[in-house]
């Protein structure tokens, strides 16, 4: 190799190094001053809001707070705790999900009225009152039989009876909170309300009683009193209903792809056990 480019590659090197300087040295580790700099825009842009976003020098000491405590983290075998494995594992899930299926969800557009107004007409937002039989925390399973058994007989008696549904209400139902107003839990669409009181209410027409629900609560009787219009509705949370869903479809698909790669068996027979 000639002498002109030994000077030539030796003088490229040192102009190099500096175009990005050392601008730390903190402890083992030399910090670059374009990885400061990157970093300290990302901060200000999460504390634009600030009324006085930090100073260059408040956020060098932040970072070399970050980078000793990270040194001694390292130093300590932190990483190899249980816990900080399970939220490294987090972590690197999250990071793994956002890096495939990120790009996809980031094309999701807002969905157009014709597509709000038919989503809409699928999964409405009802208003239904309620007749709840409680089911004791940490019950055990006589326990919950035995409230089960009750609710029967109360949804035979509600199906029976001539008198109104509120008049029931205030006889039999242990939900305190709306006991003395109907039973009335107010609008609900189906990501407010547990899932399958809210399937219930959708399969019942206006005025129709259904029963009974188990939920977290306990044994539920229902009675659909409304059922919103669309032009009613809050628009908001048609578009993030719609948006979610479209954001499952992505991941649903995702993972029947990967799924099939692995060797994956349950015991059912101890997965059913779990309470």
């Amino acid at each position: 190799m000639g002498l002109f480019k030994i000077i030539l590659i030796i003088l490229f090197a040192k102009s190099a190094f500096a175009a990005d300087p050392t601008i730390a040295q903190i402890g083992n580790e030399r910090v670059k001053l374009s990885e400061f700099k990157k970093d300290y825009s990302r901060a200000k842009r999460l504390m634009a809001s600030m009324p006085v976003p930090p100073t260059a020098n408040e956020f060098m000491e932040d970072w070399i707070r970050f980078k000793v405590g990270l040194q001694e983290a390292k130093k300590n075998g932190v990483s190899q705790d249980t816990e900080v494995k399970k939220m490294l594992e987090q972590t690197l899930y999250k990071a793994y999900l956002e890096k495939k299926i990120g790009p996809s969800v980031e094309k999701i557009g807002v969905p157009s009225p014709n597509e709000m107004r038919a989503y809409y007409s699928k999964y409405p937002n009802i208003r239904t009152s309620h007749i709840l039989v409680r089911i004791p925390f940490g019950a055990k399973a006589s326990q919950v039989n035995e409230a089960k058994s009750r609710a029967t007989k109360i949804y035979r008696d509600v199906k029976a009876s001539k008198r109104k549904f509120a008049d029931l209400v205030k006889l039999y139902s242990e939900d305190e909170l709306n006991k003395n107003s109907g039973g009335d839990v107010g609008y609900h669409s189906m990501h407010s309300i547990n899932p399958k009181y809210y399937q219930a209410a959708l399969k019942t027409p206006q005025n129709g009683v259904a029963g009974i629900i188990q939920t977290q609560f306990g044994f539920h009787i229902l009675k659909v009193t409304g059922r919103m219009s669309y032009d009613s509705a809050p628009k908001e949370p048609i578009r993030m209903a719609i948006f979610d869903a479209k954001r499952k479809r992505i991941f649903d698909g995702f993972f029947k792809q990967i799924k099939p790669k692995y060797k994956i068996q349950v015991n059912q027979k101890l997965l059913s056990q779990v309470r």
